[in-house]
């Protein structure tokens, strides 16, 4: 009987390119026939848009079973991962982190009012929706008690966790012997861009040097010049 489990570790911080990597794997093993996905998480978080990007499609997956696992460090939007598992596993030795969510602006973006209710508006959306997620998966608290313990930065250990409803079980069993499971990285997952050479020599006088990095000058607002990150 073939076996149509489907086992990835993914330990690193949630980047367009680590989101990327592993829906690119998932969509390769649904193509192959793949029905139980067993995701091995331990990642700090990282980007609130992509990471709910992944919830989604996992949760989105129709007569797919996921399982989840904290194998040692899930935060932030990793917990929203986490999340999407319909049995949630952590090993005796783990913890989770719940804390706000927060702008991190690239560049030298100028905001107007319009600008800053924007990112104000987004910001708060973006935790109503985080809270929505882990009080459908927990079913132990309000929005409201979980929005409270998002303010409070709340750490979880095992069994703190499996009382709030978050994990289902807890286990120190991750992979059977001898199964091939398919890794994603911290080195592959980051997305610092650098701007070529050649494109410096041609822009030198668009761009001022910050620190180790360059950024063009008199940069203005867009939806683009800031990453939210959980």
């Amino acid at each position: 009987m073939t076996d149509r489990r489907t086992f990835i570790r993914f330990m690193a911080q949630v980047t367009p390119s680590s989101a990327e990597r592993l829906l690119a794997i998932i969509d390769s093993k649904l193509r192959d026939g793949a029905d139980n996905f067993h995701l091995l998480i331990n990642s700090p978080g990282g980007s609130v848009e992509h990471g709910m990007a992944i919830y989604n499609f996992l949760k989105g997956l129709v007569g797919v079973d996921v399982t989840t696992y904290n194998f040692g460090t899930v935060d932030s939007i990793g917990v929203i991962i986490f999340c999407a598992g319909k049995e949630r596993v952590c090993v005796p030795h783990a913890r989770f982190l719940l804390h706000p969510v927060k702008s991190t602006f690239h560049g030298n973006p100028t905001l107007d009012e319009h600008g800053v209710k924007e990112v104000q508006d987004s910001l708060k959306i973006d935790q109503s929706n985080i809270a929505k997620v882990i009080t459908h998966t927990c079913g132990t608290y309000s929005k409201e008690d979980v929005l409270t313990k998002i303010h409070e930065r709340t750490t979880l250990d095992p069994e703190t966790a499996k009382e709030f409803g978050l994990v289902t079980k807890i286990d120190s069993a991750l992979i059977p012997t001898g199964q091939i499971y398919d890794v994603i990285k911290e080195s592959e997952s980051a997305y610092q861009h650098t701007i070529p050479t050649d494109y410096m020599k041609a822009k030198r006088e668009s761009y001022i040097k910050r620190g180790s990095t360059y950024v063009k000058r008199g940069s203005t607002y867009h939806k683009s010049n800031f990453t939210k990150l959980w």
